[in-house]
């Protein structure tokens, strides 16, 4: 009953927020939200005009929580002089404030479900305020298709794909939203006219190049970071907690339980399914690697600092942090360094995968060789030269373990990888890919 009650002082508060400020619109409006016009609305719509004598646009949860602790409106509850059914969501009016970039304009909810084509009750559905999804028994229930992804030693990863109709809808906050702002110059993953290459090209022929990784990036970055991306934009708390929840998701307690075990990494194992339990970018959605870019700013703009003063340079791919510059800098300090201030963010570095990589050792970075030009190592390429040669003699079916189809896309895109490194070597291997028959069995 308390979830009821507390869903009527949130109808009522939107109600009285969505007309005229005064007891008579007051009153008829909140007649409207919950089908009832007995005294105590009447005094709950002074109470409220003597709370506020202007409305409180920027304060609907405030107006919320004082309706929902008036003696008025209590002791109605307790009479059943309200109404149990579900309350009408009359939407208010809130302007957007100032927009520091092109996004889209939204003023309200109402503009929100307006633009993603729903009424506003499935918007609230989709976007799952109420953490509700949490609990749902099935899948069939869910906005997301979640499967974990066992990955030997390491932690296990949960992948979670939303559904057609929410990927829709987080497809347009990506293109409209979140795209039209400018991410830090030191972010290359998932930026347009950024690569692995242009993040590689950065630290090309360096002395001694560092490699962090973060763990578990996208369920790391804290919602109140995400949350403030949109706020940033111009967007009411209100709007901005909808757009939010659209991006975000909770696990299901029955995906948490069923997490492949990891036995020498029980206490990591642990913190990750505290993580999933609560509020994090889902893996899978087309909007989690914008937003976290977006929310690691602060991270990004204290790294790079840090960098300049070392004489350093920076540069973020998702969760890979690289820093390269002059052999005499010390490894130690470096990682001291960028262990606190990843931690003051929020985040923390995994130290099994922190790489220390000298001018005379192979300098990788995101799988990338850097130490004369970038360039794909030889033991990778002597690896796709052989899987070509053994496509040629056995015919390519017997190298495939799925769809042909897709063997050789995937084939393909390996060989304009390799090219866009090494013309040279590409052509190579291009010619190799021309000449299989791709009908022997």
């Amino acid at each position: 009953m308390r979830s009821r009650r507390s869903e009527v002082s949130q109808a009522l508060a939107h109600a009285f927020l969505a007309g005229t400020w005064h007891m008579r619109s007051l009153m008829a409006r909140g007649d409207t939200a919950v089908g009832s016009g007995e005294a105590w609305l009447r005094e709950l719509a002074f109470a409220v005009v003597q709370r506020w004598p202007e409305p409180p646009l920027h304060r609907a949860e405030q107006l919320s929580d004082f309706i929902a602790a008036n003696a008025f409106f209590q002791d109605a509850w307790r009479r059943k002089e309200i109404p149990r059914g579900r309350p009408k969501l009359l939407l208010f009016h809130r302007k957007m404030g100032a927009r520091r970039w092109p996004v889209r304009k939204l003023d309200t909810v109402g503009d929100v479900a307006a633009w993603l084509e729903v009424d506003p009750s499935a918007l609230s559905w989709f976007a799952d305020t109420r953490g509700l999804e949490r609990a749902a028994p099935a899948e069939a229930l869910n906005h997301y298709r979640r499967r974990w992804v066992e990955r030997g030693e390491r932690l296990p990863r949960l992948l979670e794909a939303p559904k057609d109709r929410l990927k829709a809808m987080q497809r347009r906050i990506l293109d409209e939203v979140l795209g039209p702002i400018p991410v830090h110059d030191a972010a290359h993953g998932f930026v347009p006219g950024r690569s692995v290459l242009t993040h590689a090209a950065l630290h090309v022929g360096r002395e001694f190049v560092v490699r962090f990784d973060l763990e578990s990036f996208f369920t790391n970055v804290a919602t109140w970071r995400a949350h403030g991306v949109f706020l940033a934009a111009g967007y009411s708390s209100q709007v901005a907690a909808v757009l939010l929840g659209l991006c975000t998701t909770r696990t299901p307690e029955v995906v948490l339980r069923e997490a492949p075990r990891a036995e020498t990494l029980t206490t990591e194992r642990f913190f990750l399914q505290r993580r999933l339990a609560d509020w994090h970018l889902p893996q899978g959605a087309p909007t989690s690697p914008a937003l976290a870019n977006l929310a690691a700013w602060s991270l990004d703009l204290r790294l790079a600092a840090a960098a300049r003063q070392r004489k350093l340079t920076y540069s973020r791919y998702a969760d890979d942090l690289v820093f390269s510059g002059p052999a005499t800098c010390s490894a130690g300090t470096l990682t001291q360094l960028v262990t606190l201030i990843a931690r003051d963010e929020g985040f923390r570095i995994n130290a099994h995968k922190t790489r220390v990589m000298r001018a005379h050792q192979q300098q990788r970075v995101t799988g990338v060789v850097v130490n004369v030009k970038p360039n794909i190592s030889r033991a990778e390429f002597d690896s796709l030269k052989a899987l070509l040669h053994r496509c040629r003699l056995k015919g390519p079916l017997s190298q495939s373990t799925g769809r042909v189809e897709d063997f050789r896309a995937t084939l393909q895109g390996r060989i304009s990888w390799v090219t866009q490194l090494s013309a040279a070597r590409g052509a190579k291997l291009q010619r190799e890919f021309d000449a299989l028959q791709w009908g022997e069995v």
